[in-house]
C-alpha cells in the first residue's frame, strides 16, 4: 500500500484456520497450508481452497500512528470472533 493507506486482516486463513504470510514479491497473502491464496489489498480470495475473503480490520491513522480499530465485518452483524 502507499505511504498514506493501510489495510490489515485477520491472519487465519478462512479454509481452515491456518496462518496466513505476506508475500511482497507476489503482492499477496499466501497460506502454505494448503496453498491458499488472498489478493494484499482486498483480501479476496485469489485461488486455493478457501471460498471466502480473509476477515478485515478496520484501521485509522491518529497523530502518525496506525491503530487497530476491530474487525469491520462484527459491526455490519457478521462473526466477531479475535483476530490474529
Amino acid at each position: 500500500m502507499g505511504d498514506e493507506r493501510f489495510v490489515a486482516f485477520s491472519q487465519k486463513c478462512t479454509h481452515l484456520g491456518c496462518v496466513v504470510y505476506y508475500e511482497p514479491d507476489e503482492h499477496r497473502w499466501h497460506c502454505p497450508c494448503h496453498e491458499g491464496n488472498f489478493a494484499a489489498e482486498t483480501g479476496d480470495v485469489l485461488s486455493g481452497p478457501p471460498v471466502r475473503p480473509l476477515g478485515r480490520i478496520d484501521v485509522e491513522v491518529r497523530d502518525g500512528m496506525v491503530w487497530a480499530l476491530g474487525r469491520a465485518d462484527a459491526e455490519a452483524g457478521g462473526a466477531a470472533g479475535g483476530a490474529a
